[in-house]
């Protein structure tokens, strides 16, 4: 079920199961009685979250039962988490699995949106959003975000395998599918996701210099046809640079567009309810443009950090913000950081850093889709650490 994700993802927003696994995790540890991983720090800060968000549903002021609701529901992901973290992505014949899975459903998502791009409806039946945002077979506008936050991981997953299996001759193909990746983040009309693309890259790199010394001359020399590849999209795809054009402007004058307005009003609802938040999901009703005195309001503030803090105010934020640095904490103590295995390393670090980058817009930490996409990839960046030890440990 873990390895079909990606399928789940682009066919389902209810959750793509992630309850079902979290249940049989659960069900593994009352038959094994095996509940030290409750023990974990990690743990201990994103449980303490969870009870401390429905705790405080009590004093919402938009609605009680529905912040209380939705506190409930949320647990699941970290439940999901935890299944990923202390069960199913433990053996090493998993991460074979994975990315031989998780490759192939993403080899027909790219053909899918490919398609997409050239025709107008992608070969699921989904139309573009607008005229220049991609779906591929995703129901909304979210394929750029996908790919980099699950296809490139698996890309990184594929390239260790072809290297510890002594075939390194072959990560031309990794290289080949990283390229078709990397032209659909581009031309998704998406305009932060690239971002996000650039920064994991920047991490993988400087990371594999590190560990490995000997590389750098093929790090340096991949970075160039990245580079260069980024250059003939973007001269040859009219829909990149008016992308470009427009993140330009937006951050120039970004307090007066609407991801701006929307932080405003997040922040002056976390300072009406600095301790408890509005509660969870609470932000469409809470936030009146006549009110808190901005002109655009939405479902969500369209940022991670300041989705919390309006939600769970300065104490849940402060938790989750805990909970990231125990989980990244963690995964660097159990890294190797030489040999072959420092390859997943990277693919750790570089998939914890597109997904809790504060400076970028975000989709809702309480939405089925973005927070399953969200603990899904942090469930990988921790999978490298396990399989990066094992194979340490084998020599």
């Amino acid at each position: 079920m873990f390895a079909i994700m990606p399928l789940l993802l682009g066919i389902t927003r209810a959750g793509a199961d992630i309850g079902i696994m979290g249940v049989l995790f659960l069900g593994n540890c009352v038959v094994r009685k095996d509940w030290g991983w409750v023990k974990t720090p990690e743990v201990k800060a994103l449980l303490g979250l969870w009870v401390f968000m429905m705790a405080v549903s009590v004093a919402s002021p938009v609605s009680k039962m529905g912040a209380f609701t939705a506190a409930l529901i949320w647990g699941r992901f970290v439940l999901f988490y935890f299944a990923a973290r202390f069960w199913i992505l433990l053996p090493s014949p998993a991460l074979k699995k994975l990315h031989v899975v998780g490759l192939g459903i993403l080899g027909l998502a790219a053909i899918d949106t490919f398609w997409q791009y050239k025709t107008g409806v992608s070969l699921t039946g989904h139309h573009m959003v607008g005229e220049d945002r991609l779906t591929g077979p995703l129901t909304k506008a979210n394929i750029g975000n996908f790919f980099v936050k699950v296809g490139f991981p698996m890309v990184g997953l594929w390239s260790y395998s072809l290297v510890a299996g002594r075939q390194a001759r072959r990560l031309w193909m990794a290289g080949l599918a990283l390229l078709v990746m990397i032209a659909i983040v581009m031309i998704s009309g998406e305009r932060s996701t690239p971002l996000l693309m650039l920064l994991s890259f920047g991490v993988v790199g400087l990371t594999v210099m590190i560990c490995q010394p000997k590389s750098r001359k093929y790090v340096i020399g991949a970075g160039v046809v990245i580079a260069a590849f980024l250059g003939l999209v973007a001269a040859t795809q009219p829909i990149v640079m008016g992308k470009v054009q427009l993140f330009i402007e937006q951050v120039s004058d970004f307090w007066n567009t609407p991801y701006g307005q929307l932080y405003i009003a997040a922040g002056r609802l976390f300072r009406e309810h600095p301790l408890t938040g509005i509660g969870a999901q609470q932000f469409l009703e809470a936030c009146k443009p006549e009110i808190l005195n901005v002109t655009y309001c939405d479902v969500h503030p369209h940022n991670m950090y300041m989705e919390w803090l309006e939600a769970t105010g300065a104490p849940g934020i402060c938790l989750f913000v805990l909970s990231m640095i125990l989980v990244v904490t963690r995964f660097i103590k159990g890294a190797v950081f030489s040999g072959n295995a420092s390859i997943l390393t990277a693919v750790g670090l570089s998939a914890f850093a597109v997904v809790i980058f504060p400076f970028v817009v975000t989709q809702s930490v309480f939405s089925n889709w973005s927070a399953a996409l969200f603990w899904y990839s942090l469930a990988l960046g921790m999978s490298a650490m396990n399989f990066g030890k094992d194979a340490h440990e084998r020599g």
